[in-house]
C-alpha cells in the first residue's frame, strides 16, 4: 500500500492543485514500487468529510473509490470514569520487557478480522519497539493466567500538547483477543486507562476508530464519553 495525500494550504486549495500533487504522488510511488506487481498493491488516501470537499472530489476524478470511514473521538474530561471491573479469572499486571512481543502478536491477532489489517513482519514489530511515543507504563494489558487477553496501550504526545495548550492522552491499540470477547475487558481497561491518564496530569483522552468496526468498538466509546469530533473516509485504487 503506498499513501498517496496532498498537503496544501487554505489559500491554494482547489481541485487543480491537490489533483497536480495526487498525480505527482502517484506517478512518484509507482516508480519507488517498481515493475513487480505479483502481489496486490493499492494507492490509498484519505480526506475528512466536510472540510476537504476538493480533495474528495480529485481522489474520485482519479479513480479512486471510498473503502471505509473513520472518526476522531474525544472524551473532553477524565472525571465521572465508571467503575467497570474485569471479569474473573482477569487480572492488569505490570508489563515486563519480556511481555513486549506477546503483547504485540496478541494485538496483530486481534485485529486480524478487521478491514486493512495486513500481515505482520519482522519490521513491523521493530518500528512497535521504536515508537517516539512507546511508554508501557501507561499500558493496560488483562491477562488470563500466561495470555494476553486485551488491552489498551496509551501514549501522551507533550509536544503536541504545548502546541495546542491542551493536556491530551491517547486510548489507542485497543483490543480483545477473539475469545475474551463480549465479557467487558476493553470497557474496563479504557476505565483503567481513564485514571492512569489522570494520574499523569491529563485532562482529556483521545483516539481514532473505523466506525465499520466488527465488533461495535464505536458503540463502546460513545456510552464510555467520547464524542467524535472530525470524520473521515480511506480511499483506494489499484496500481
Amino acid at each position: 500500500m503506498s499513501l498517496v495525500f496532498a498537503a496544501v494550504r487554505p489559500q491554494f486549495r482547489s481541485q487543480e492543485v491537490i489533483g497536480a500533487l495526487l498525480d505527482w504522488a502517484e506517478m512518484r510511488c509507482s516508480e519507488i514500487a517498481g515493475p513487480d506487481l505479483s502481489s496486490e498493491k493499492v494507492f490509498e488516501g484519505y480526506a475528512q468529510l466536510g472540510s476537504q470537499p476538493e480533495m474528495i472530489a480529485a481522489y474520485e476524478a482519479r479513480g479512486f473509490r471510498p473503502v471505509a470511514h473513520e472518526a476522531e473521538m474525544v472524551r473532553p474530561h477524565l472525571e465521572d470514569i465508571p467503575d467497570a471491573r474485569l471479569p474473573d479469572g482477569i487480572e492488569i499486571r505490570p508489563v515486563a520487557q519480556e511481555h513486549f512481543r506477546d503483547i504485540w502478536l496478541a494485538n496483530r491477532a486481534a485485529f486480524r478480522d478487521h478491514w486493512g489489517n495486513p500481515e505482520s513482519t519482522d519490521a513491523d514489530y521493530a518500528r512497535f519497539l521504536e515508537d517516539p511515543y512507546f511508554d508501557p507504563s501507561l499500558w493496560k494489558i488483562a491477562w488470563a493466567g500466561d495470555r494476553v487477553a486485551g488491552q489498551v496501550r496509551s501514549f501522551i504526545k507533550p509536544d503536541e500538547n504545548r502546541i495546542h495548550g491542551r493536556k491530551r492522552g491517547y486510548t489507542e491499540y485497543i483490543s480483545t483477543v477473539r475469545e475474551f470477547r463480549r465479557q467487558g475487558i476493553a470497557r474496563s481497561l479504557i476505565c483503567a486507562s481513564f485514571e492512569e491518564l489522570r494520574l499523569r496530569g491529563m485532562t482529556e483522552a483521545a483516539l481514532g476508530v473505523h466506525t465499520e468496526n466488527p465488533n461495535g468498538a464505536f458503540s463502546l466509546y460513545e456510552g464510555l464519553g467520547f464524542v467524535v469530533t472530525n470524520r473521515s473516509v480511506i480511499f483506494r485504487k489499484p496500481f
